[in-house]
């Protein structure tokens, strides 16, 4: 079964979508996990545990002040019955929500019932996640036509997913890929302080290294190394420090493509799946460089996306949470072949103040990586 991860970088950008047929009448999601095999055990167990189970996968998500955490979603449930079985076989704590697509109301799991209230960012139960927004619910009647804004904005997306690399997107390409050189500045505002370092990480079979060099701002100059499963090392300000290899692994693997461009890679799945981007409307009175799409009732979650005229990438995202406007902007797309389309920069502001940026100096899928790169100094 192909897993699709719905990605996501500095926040949350997880989106759980259906397709533009209409929703299944339910959807469930279970407990979060720190790790993604650990969600990727309790999916396969509850593949196990019911054949023929459909649209079952492992979203990841940010959780403000924990980090990154995995979880299994269900699409596709079609009726009560249905719920109740999947509730009975679902593995570890079992679900943590259960969501009427139609009404997008929580469902009493002990009666398979709607509960008497709306559920806040349905795609975040407890308020926890950040996200653009869940799961498309299906109207209570059906237009005979949609609005020309939103038939307009419609074939706008479309042409976004193809600017983006197609559904498929260049996660899997970078996924496979042997040999990765990433090379990249960034620079983070934390209370007003800014530091800048430089990133070198480069990925060869199961080979990993990464370098960081402070370029402005307090911080030590760093090289983390690891060589297949069994060794890996830290050396910082001359001494060398050794570290449990898969552990080692995690940790560097955050600074790569994968991670740092999780949400770029992403965009076309997004787009393609993901209910918060169902019933754009493009803006009116709109001139310049970019078409601005924005959702008919703006509330908490996606307000703004912003799409090049020419090119048809997403120049910037605009979401709103309790903590203020989020805004993303992307720019200096480039298309690396085999679907993988990057933004070489990326700006990421709150509330008008830039709170990180970030720049790709060279991204090489099809890297020489001498030997020697991996050995201890």
């Amino acid at each position: 079964m192909r897993r699709p991860w719905l990605p996501a970088a500095w926040v949350a950008i997880v989106l759980a979508g259906a397709a533009e047929a209409l929703a299944a009448p339910f959807y469930v999601e279970g407990h979060a996990h720190r790790s993604a095999e650990a969600a990727e055990s309790e999916l396969q167990a509850l593949e196990a545990a019911e054949p023929g189970l459909r649209g079952a996968r492992v979203v990841r998500r940010y959780a403000p002040s924990e980090g990154w955490r995995y979880l299994v979603h269900v699409d596709d449930i079609m009726d009560a019955t249905s719920l109740k079985r999947v509730q009975a076989r679902y593995p570890g704590a079992g679900i943590a929500v259960a969501i009427d697509v139609e009404t997008g109301l929580e469902v009493s799991l002990s009666k398979a019932a709607p509960q008497t209230g709306p559920v806040p960012d349905a795609a975040a139960p407890k308020g926890k996640w950040w996200s653009f927004g869940a799961r498309a619910t299906k109207p209570a009647r059906e237009p005979s036509a949609k609005p020309s804004s939103e038939a307009g904005s419609a074939g706008l997306l479309q042409a976004a997913v193809a600017a983006h690399g197609g559904i498929d997107g260049g996660r899997a390409a970078l996924v496979r890929a042997d040999h990765i050189r990433f090379r990249y500045r960034r620079t983070l505002v934390r209370a007003g302080v800014a530091i800048t370092a430089e990133h070198l990480w480069i990925r060869s079979g199961g080979d990993r290294r990464l370098d960081v060099r402070i370029v402005e701002g307090e911080g030590a100059d760093s090289t983390s190394v690891v060589r297949g499963t069994t060794e890996a090392w830290v050396q910082t300000g001359g001494q060398l420090t050794e570290r449990p290899a898969a552990k080692a692994t995690e940790l560097i693997d955050q600074f790569g493509p994968l991670e740092m461009m999780a949400y770029p890679l992403g965009f076309a799945v997004d787009i393609e799946t993901a209910g918060a981007w169902r019933g754009l409307t493009v803006a009116p009175g709109q001139a310049g460089p970019v078409t601005e799409l924005r959702p008919a009732m703006p509330t908490r979650g996606l307000t703004a996306v912003g799409l090049l005229r020419e090119g048809g990438q997403v120049a910037y995202v605009e979401m709103t949470q309790p903590n203020g406007l989020y805004r993303f902007e992307y720019s200096d797309y480039r298309d690396l072949g085999g679907g993988v389309v990057l933004p070489y920069k990326t700006r990421l502001s709150r509330d008008g103040a830039v709170v990180e940026e970030m720049t790709v100096l060279d991204c090489d899928i099809a890297a020489t990586v001498p030997s020697t790169t991996f050995d201890r100094p």
